[in-house]
């Protein structure tokens, strides 16, 4: 867990062109400023590349932002190359 963003959140696989381009999208911990969304985006983006040597395009969103399914839980990975 990374501070300032809570355990909500989705990994959205897309085709672009010939290439797979992979976006994380996550939910702060609270109300912040557009600025520090940017900041803490930024942030998760190079610690995933750190760590895992993947270069995702992160967003950081409000919390309550992404959608739940049935019993509170958010759909992780969503893969749109195959629809």
């Amino acid at each position: 867990s990374e501070p300032g963003v809570n355990h909500h959140y989705q990994i959205i696989v897309e085709r672009e062109g010939n290439l797979d381009r992979m976006y994380v999208v996550v939910e702060a911990a609270g109300k912040i400023s557009d600025e520090e969304k940017q900041r803490l985006a930024s942030e998760l983006q190079h610690r995933l590349h750190e760590v895992l040597m993947i270069n995702p395009r992160v967003q950081v969103v409000d919390p309550g932002e992404l959608p739940r399914q049935e019993g509170g839980k958010a759909k992780r990975i969503i893969d749109k190359r195959k629809m």
